[in-house]
This record gives C-alpha cells, sequence and structure tokens, in this order.
C-alpha cells in the first residue's frame, strides 16, 4: 500500500496519507497538537483491503480511560485477557463509514470468544457519533468511546483515519492498519482467532516497522 502524497507536518514529524486514507486537513490545536484527519473516495467492503502490519516490538499500549455513549467510564482493564480490536474513527471518514458494517458483522461472529471491538471516536461529542451510528448501523452492539479531547489519539499515535489496532491478551499491540478494512473476511476473523489460541506473534525489534 504505497503512500501517495503528504499532508503537511506535525508534532515533528511529516502526516502522510494513502489512497485508502483520507488526506487530512492539518490543524493546529492545544499545545500545538496537529492531527491528520481524512477524506477518501467511498469504497464498498468488496474494496476494503484485509491486510494489517506487523506492529514492531509488540509494545504496550497506551492506558486509556473514556466515557462511552451512556456516560460510563471504560478503561482497558475492563477488556483483560481479551483480544481487542481499537479502532479510530469519525463520522465525516468515508472510509470509516465503509467499514463499520463489517466491523459489526466481524463481532457477532466473534460473539462469546475473547474478543471485543473498541470503537474511539475521535474529537467528536457524543449526540453526534449516536447520531450517525443510528443512521448508518441501527441497533449496533459493540462499544463507542469518546475522546472528544483527542489524547488519546495522540498517545497511541493514530495519523490517519481510520486506524485500527489489534491489540493482544497482555496488552501489547500485534498488528495495525490505516485505511478502511473489511473486518468481515475470514483472513481478519482467523487472525483474531489465532491471536486468541496462541497469543504469540513473531515481531521484530521494536516500535512500528515504518518509523
Amino acid at each position: 500500500m504505497g503512500r501517495d502524497r503528504q499532508c503537511g507536518r506535525g508534532a515533528g514529524r511529516q502526516l502522510e496519507t494513502s489512497s485508502e486514507v483520507t488526506p487530512l486537513r492539518c490543524f493546529v490545536k492545544a499545545l500545538s497538537l496537529v492531527l491528520a484527519l481524512c477524506s477518501v473516495t467511498v469504497a464498498d467492503a468488496r474494496e476494503l483491503g484485509t491486510d494489517f502490519r506487523l506492529f514492531a516490538g509488540r509494545a504496550a499500549v497506551a492506558r486509556f480511560a473514556l466515557e462511552d455513549l451512556t456516560g460510563k467510564k471504560r478503561t482497558l482493564a475492563d477488556y483483560s485477557d481479551r483480544v481487542l480490536v481499537v479502532n479510530f474513527w469519525a463520522s465525516w471518514c468515508s472510509s470509516c463509514m465503509a467499514e463499520f458494517p463489517t466491523l459489526q458483522v466481524m463481532r457477532a461472529e466473534l460473539a462469546g470468544e475473547r474478543f471485543e471491538l473498541l470503537a474511539v471516536n475521535v474529537g467528536e461529542d457524543r449526540l453526534t457519533a449516536k447520531r450517525f451510528l443510528d443512521g448508518l448501523i441501527p441497533g449496533f452492539s459493540f462499544p463507542v468511546l469518546l475522546d472528544e479531547n483527542m489524547l488519546t489519539t495522540r498517545q497511541w499515535r493514530v495519523r490517519a483515519l481510520p486506524t485500527s489496532f489489534i491489540v493482544d491478551p497482555q496488552g501489547r499491540i500485534a498488528f495495525f492498519a490505516e485505511g478502511g478494512r473489511n473486518f468481515a473476511s475470514p483472513e481478519v476473523v482467523d487472525r483474531l482467532r489465532t491471536l486468541m489460541s496462541t497469543n504469540q506473534a513473531e515481531a521484530p525489534a521494536a516500535g512500528r516497522d515504518d518509523d
């Protein structure tokens, strides 16, 4: 997946986009936080990728405490000993819109297994996030967390939307993907089940393998 152009510079490094990841309008937030936010060509599930990149070194995830749509505070400790997909998204992101139905299918497929999906909304309020999901997936069942100040987004080094991380039961990032993915595909579901059963994956030295 080749990166095709740069959106700008922020937080001391260049922010890049690919054909799957929306070019982010770079803007300066408090403390000079610049996030890449994206706008892509709408793709249906058949056009979404299924590949994930190995996260080098199996780094421990940054802990967070975020409210869900009901106002309940949720932390990663609530999901210990499970494989997680942590998906960062926003309502204006067309790739997010394309992949969301596949996230619901994936979660239903893995119901009752040691798995959970956490959908982290970036920079929007509770009403905006809920209206969007109610319109797109009536009766959606997965937890939606709100990162209105984008602190967690920054701590997880999210550079484009959507970005998804696969976290192992020990709370370490095993794989990641930038851009829309077909989570309902057998390849993705099998990857998650393998991680649940083995808790093992080959990992290189340290950090993201593209740093």
